[in-house]
């Protein structure tokens, strides 16, 4: 698995499954960016979970910038 998909299973982000795909890679597309231009808000703006799962997507994304952000200091 990616780490972000890592991410949202660990958080237990996925319920019916609809939106997940669009918020993996807008979240992968915004780690390709350069570190001073990601943005999590940005990346997932338009983005609708129709289950209502925004809380354990919200540690999903906590979870990826946070483990982006220590391999880029490690």
């Amino acid at each position: 698995l990616h780490p972000v998909q890592q991410a949202f299973l660990d958080a237990q982000a996925f319920q019916c499954s609809f939106c997940i795909p669009g918020f993996v890679l807008s979240l992968v597309a915004m780690l390709g960016e350069p570190a001073g231009q990601r943005d999590p808000e940005a990346a997932l703006s338009g983005h609708l979970c129709r289950c209502g799962s925004y809380g354990q997507i919200a540690v999903a994304v906590s979870q990826i910038v946070r483990d982006h952000e220590m391999e880029k200091d490690g």
